[in-house]
């Protein structure tokens, strides 16, 4: 809009006001924004100066939630918290519900994900409603089971130790899918217009790699499955494999559930977005988020960790403390690096795509990095690791200087009073150049 205010133009395309509205909504909600809306919310502002100095008697029905809450509650960088859930304002929670409404997951994945990160009054009456007005999870629930339930499985005692596997076609594509049964943990692979034996067994080798091999794989009695070709492959790998009964799917239960949630997933893909792109959101939030049987999500059982998604970016926690760790291990490793003054002589080791190089007259400009030094070397700037830096003796540089493999020449450094870093500004792009060599890892 502010490109055409120099126009003699007096009506402006509504659709533009519209879509940068839109564009904003879009974007990630973080800790500063609920904290600046915590202070304009009415009912929050006062539930955080109460949380501050303390409740008085109450009668007001809309502050008797959070003094029901009162020694559960907590203030950090300007933002409310329940336990470790974030109070959202009345103003971000429609945000905060499209967000966990994302990949449309259901009523009780919505509610286990949201109780690792928000709360508000009503936050589960307000996802029920959020799901009974999307007509993506309505078409998506099923008919109520008429039948006997199955005999379950018995649950396994570690990750990978049993792993259910199956093929789900969607679009004219074909998906490999894999489901462990105790972390709960989703493993898809897109194997184009046809599903072969040799793309399946590809599929599971690059499984494989990650995840090491597993006990024992369940799956249908699919021509894949049945071949010779994968028998041999199970055999050679130590793996028992087991097969379903005939046309009861049923009974691998975990993997057909998998492939309900990924046609789901694919089915509600907005025309922007690619099929790979769409997988991999749908596999990241499948994995971050707690499961209903584990009640835990599958990155914690099978990682032992959670997986970093945007909503974390609701927290401010462990920046600082990051950021001063980072700094002492940088201390303690800088104190055995070599230190150049500027001003001081040098000899530039000067590589050749032969193999063979030699060394050149330069000064220390300035430093620019833990490592790293601006050279002037015959009237050019070069940007140089002090690897191929080495200190200039009193000797002629006509018959060259060492290599560094047959000296290691200490430097002597002068005090950094006596020379001023000279202002450096390279006006050629040309003269930066990529000096290859020994990285020193610090």
């Amino acid at each position: 809009m502010l490109s055409r205010l120099p126009l003699q133009v007096d009506v402006i395309d509504p659709n533009e006001q519209i879509y940068g509205i839109n564009y904003m909504e879009q974007l990630p909600i973080t800790a500063k924004e609920v904290a600046k809306e915590t202070a304009l919310d009415p009912v929050l502002r006062k539930v955080f100066t109460y949380t501050l100095r303390g409740w008085p008697y109450q009668r007001d029905t809309e502050l008797l939630p959070y003094s029901r809450k009162a020694n559960e509650l907590s203030v950090d960088n300007g933002c409310l918290l329940w336990g470790q859930r974030v109070v959202i304002p009345a103003s971000l929670r429609s945000r905060v519900l499209q967000e966990l409404h994302l990949e449309h997951p259901g009523v009780n994945r919505m509610k286990a994900l949201a109780r690792s990160f928000v709360w508000w009054v009503n936050l589960d009456k307000d996802i029920e409603e959020l799901v009974k007005t999307c007509e993506q999870c309505q078409n998506a629930r099923h008919r109520p089971s008429t039948t006997n339930p199955p005999h379950p499985w018995l649950y396994p005692n570690r990750p990978w130790e049993r792993v259910h596997c199956d093929l789900a076609e969607f679009g004219g594509r074909q998906y490999f899918v894999m489901m462990d049964a105790y972390s709960k943990w989703p493993d898809i692979y897109d194997l184009g217009t046809s599903a072969s034996t040799t793309k399946v067994i590809d599929a599971l080798r690059r499984s494989f790699s990650s995840n090491g091999l597993p006990e024992r794989l369940v799956s249908d009695n699919g021509p894949q499955f049945i071949s010779l070709e994968f028998r041999d492959f199970v055999q050679s790998n130590g793996i028992r494999h087991q097969l379903t009964p005939p046309y009861h799917p049923a009974s691998n239960g975990q993997a057909e559930r998998l492939v309900q949630e990924l046609k789901k997933s694919l089915r509600g893909k907005p025309a922007a977005r690619s099929w790979s792109h769409q997988l991999s959101l749908f596999l990241l939030h499948y994995r971050s988020t707690p499961h209903t049987t584990t009640g835990k999500s599958p990155a914690e059982l099978q990682l032992k960790r959670t997986l970093r998604t945007r909503l974390d970016l609701l927290f401010s926690r462990g920046q600082a403390d990051l950021g001063q760790q980072n700094e002492q291990q940088f201390q303690e490793a800088s104190s055995q690096v070599r230190e150049l003054i500027p001003g001081e002589a040098v000899g530039v080791w000067n590589p050749r795509r032969d193999g063979r190089g030699n060394w050149l007259y330069g000064t220390v400009m300035q430093k620019v990095g833990p490592t790293n030094y601006m050279i002037e070397v015959e009237g050019h700037v070069r940007y140089v690791h002090i690897d191929h830096l080495r200190q200039r003796d009193s000797r002629s540089m006509s018959g060259g200087l060492p290599t560094p493999e047959q000296t290691d020449i200490p430097i002597t450094p002068t005090s950094s009073k006596e020379l001023i870093p000279p202002v450096i500004s390279v006006t050629q792009e040309s003269d930066a150049v990529e000096i290859p060599g020994r990285v020193k890892c610090i």
